[in-house]
């Protein structure tokens, strides 16, 4: 299999990032049909799923070494983001935080992954 180049990567997930921000404005701001609504709220979503199927084109051409730090990045990143958002969801629960945005969850995933690559690389230097 040949290796996406790392750009395609960036592009994917720019694309789908800008597709989220104009989403969520065009339904604060300007739609208001609800068949309109629901159009609008699932446009960003064929760029997110093209986004998963690059990244997993990509990981499958790193080496051992690179697969294993992205391993532990993704576990990282995904036991993190389960523990926030628990913790969270206690706060909202105790009335003493307010109520957040789910969509908010696949870019803390996305920036805990990196935190989390950060982290595994300087363990194998």
């Amino acid at each position: 299999m040949r290796k996406p180049p790392a750009h395609t990567l960036v592009l994917t997930a720019a694309v789908a990032a800008l597709l989220v921000i104009l989403a969520a404005l065009a339904l604060k701001y300007w739609i208001t049909a609800p068949a309109a609504r629901v159009v609008v709220a699932l446009i960003p979503v064929p760029a997110y799923a093209a986004l998963v199927l690059v990244t997993v084109a990509w990981v499958r051409t790193l080496d051992g070494l690179q697969q294993r730090m992205s391993l532990e990045a993704m576990t990282f990143a995904a036991t993190t983001t389960g523990l926030l958002a628990l913790l969270y969801g206690q706060l909202e629960k105790a009335r003493v935080a307010p109520a957040v945005n789910i969509g908010f969850i696949a870019p803390a995933l996305m920036i805990l992954y990196a935190v989390g690559y950060a982290l595994s690389s300087r363990r194998y230097q």
